[in-house]
């Protein structure tokens, strides 16, 4: 499967569902990943400053479920890719989390978390795991 890797907490909210879309700077939208799985991997990596930005940005207020330093990394959940797509609008902003205009955006639903986390090494942009890793054989 696919995966992405994201600094924490940004993985954290689309495992509970309140990210559900993902943005990218302007890019060839990955049309590739429509219908597809998508893992979900929590670097090891902090954005201490993303619960103020995304209050500046999209005045969503949203809290990090615990300590920073506490979150665990590596594969945290999947989910399926619905679209992919530009965005543009406050409405997206809101589901993403963050500014959008002009930005790519993929579009997630039917996550499904892994608990406990799945320790894995990370990359940047889009790189493969192993199915059996996040439960998935076949």
């Amino acid at each position: 499967m696919r995966c992405l890797s994201l600094w924490r907490p940004w993985p954290y909210w689309i495992a509970m569902s309140l990210k559900t879309i993902e943005t990218r700077p302007r890019f060839k939208l990955p049309e590739w990943l429509v219908s597809q799985r998508l893992a979900i991997h929590a670097a090891q990596r902090i954005d201490e400053t993303a619960v103020e930005r995304i209050y500046a940005e999209t005045g969503v207020r949203v809290r990090v479920p615990r300590e920073y330093a506490d979150m665990p990394t590596g594969l945290i959940c999947h989910t399926l890719v619905e679209a992919v797509r530009w965005l543009n609008n406050l409405l997206h902003a809101r589901a993403a989390l963050c500014e959008c205009q002009g930005r790519a955006g993929i579009c997630l639903t039917d996550v499904v978390r892994l608990d406990p986390p799945v320790p894995y090494r990370g990359a940047q942009g889009f790189f493969n795991v192993p199915d059996h890793l996040l439960g998935l054989e076949g």
